[in-house]
């Protein structure tokens, strides 16, 4: 029988307590375990992908470079020059793609885009509007 200070009612309570305790002392460890192995470094694949990525496109280029010439080849039917010239325009287009991606080589694009000088690429509109001007300042030949 409880008696009337709730003496019994307390046991009870310490064991919910006590088991509540342990079940989440358990859970706080596993999650520490998780945590820890979460937060161990990881190794650095980005070497590797860049590998995968340069081969790739090395590898495309050469394909698509047969493929073209081969049907060259086949709708000209001039076998094998087609196949060879665009072979070899594939290798020399994938050589200068896995180039450019690995920073040997400049991008002309990107040299494009960033306002470098590019007078000897595209003449500026100035220079444009000057041999108009120019053209316009020419004397005539009916005078």
């Amino acid at each position: 029988m409880p008696q009337r200070n709730g003496t019994h009612r307390n046991e009870a309570g310490d064991k919910k307590l006590a088991e509540r305790l342990k079940s989440l002392d358990e859970r706080l460890r596993d999650e520490q375990k998780t945590r820890v192995e979460e937060d161990r470094p990881r190794p650095d694949n980005a070497g590797f992908a860049q590998a995968m990525r340069l081969s790739t496109e090395f590898i495309v280029s050469i394909l698509v470079g047969a493929f073209i010439g081969w049907l060259i080849d086949r709708v000209a039917g001039i076998a094998p020059w087609g196949m060879i010239f665009f072979l070899l325009l594939g290798f020399a287009a994938g050589v200068m793609s896995v180039m450019r991606s690995a920073g040997v080589i400049a991008d002309p694009r990107a040299q494009w885009n960033e306002g470098s000088d590019n007078s000897a690429i595209a003449p500026h509109k100035n220079s444009m509007d000057n041999a108009d001007n120019s053209a316009k300042n020419m004397p005539s030949k009916r005078q």
